[in-house]
């Protein structure tokens, strides 16, 4: 996809650390998704991904009350093993 993080495009970054990449991303504008040391830029949802997720987030917060977890709508990273960050 394309894009600018740290002055290098994505493809010309071999691996990055999670903490330099947790580190870079809270100063860019074009957010990014982490999957083991890579990285590559997300680009805006549409309008139907927007409905989308809203409706699946009023599923899930209300399925979800009196439970010991909670729904998130958008830009809450995630790890989800040893080198995974996303952003949902």
């Amino acid at each position: 996809m394309g894009g600018e993080y740290g002055g290098e495009s994505d493809t010309d970054l071999a691996w990055l650390s999670e903490e330099d990449y947790l580190q870079a991303e809270a100063c860019r504008e074009i957010r990014h998704e982490y999957v083991a040391g890579a990285i590559y830029a997300m680009s805006d949802a549409s309008k139907d991904h927007q409905r989308i997720a809203g409706n699946i987030y009023a599923a899930m917060n209300g399925f979800l009350k009196q439970r010991p977890c909670e729904a998130f709508a958008s830009d809450v990273k995630v790890k989800a093993g040893k080198h995974f960050f996303t952003l949902m």
